[in-house]
């Protein structure tokens, strides 16, 4: 069947219906509330100033902007001797000894604060001595706070703090 254009010239149009036909018949979507998210951590209090401690930064939020991520040091020496109070405080996120002398040559870790996540990379020619925090009673895998735990050359180990003054080690094969 063919139409001839005066067919469709006399054809009805059809009806479509309007915007204000439409619209009741969706129902608009729910508005989610600000305040739904406000409140809930501490960088919704003190809008003016840094609700983070500063700590041992173990994450850098603009090294993260930047493309990158966790805090590193490189070239770390262990303290020669091996004792808590005098061993080289690590102080970021990925910590490579490249220097270890001698047996027992010392590291700290910061303070446990829960939440953290330090790993340690030792390629010195020895095996270090990695200790809690000087002046703290932290423990790392349920040693007494002075004991320390050995970490063999060329091993890497990663400590976890799950909770304030407790850390646990985990030693890469």
């Amino acid at each position: 069947m063919s139409l001839h254009p005066d067919t469709l010239a006399a054809a009805p149009a059809a009806t479509v219906p309007s915007a204000e036909q439409v619209l009741p018949l969706y129902e608009a979507p729910p508005q989610v509330s600000q305040l739904v998210f406000a409140d809930k951590g501490p960088q919704d209090s003190n809008a003016g100033a840094s609700a983070y401690p500063l700590g041992p930064h173990l994450f850098d939020a603009a090294i993260a902007a930047a493309g990158g991520g966790y805090t590193a040091a490189t070239g770390i020496v262990a303290r020669a001797g091996g004792l808590r109070p005098a061993a080289t405080p690590l102080r970021a996120a990925i910590n490579h000894i490249t220097v270890c002398a001698t047996a027992a040559d010392s590291v700290a870790l910061p303070a446990a604060t829960g939440g953290q996540i330090i790993m340690v990379i030792n390629t010195g020619a020895a095996a270090a001595q990695v200790y809690a925090a000087v002046g703290t009673n932290d423990v790392i895998n349920g040693f007494s706070a002075g004991a320390g735990v050995p970490m063999a050359a060329a091993s890497k180990e990663a400590f976890i703090s799950p909770a304030p003054g407790l850390w646990f080690g985990i030693l890469s094969a």
